[in-house]
């Protein structure tokens, strides 16, 4: 808009967007749930996937 001027308050000693939110798998592997896959292993793979264009393609 034209005319309109805001001041923007930047504060250094706030945190920069969300916090960080972690998933607690702990109850899962309790109950004997083992990924079958590395964390790099399936990025990569779905970097792959997405790269091919394939991404909607069943395999």
């Amino acid at each position: 808009m034209r005319g309109l001027h805001r001041a923007h308050n930047y504060r250094s000693f706030q945190a920069d967007g969300t916090p960080r939110k972690l998933m607690d798998s702990s109850l899962i592997h309790t109950l004997g749930w083992k990924s079958k896959i590395g964390l790099r292993e399936g990025i990569a793979a779905t970097i792959a996937t997405l790269a091919s264009g394939n991404f909607f393609a069943r395999s």
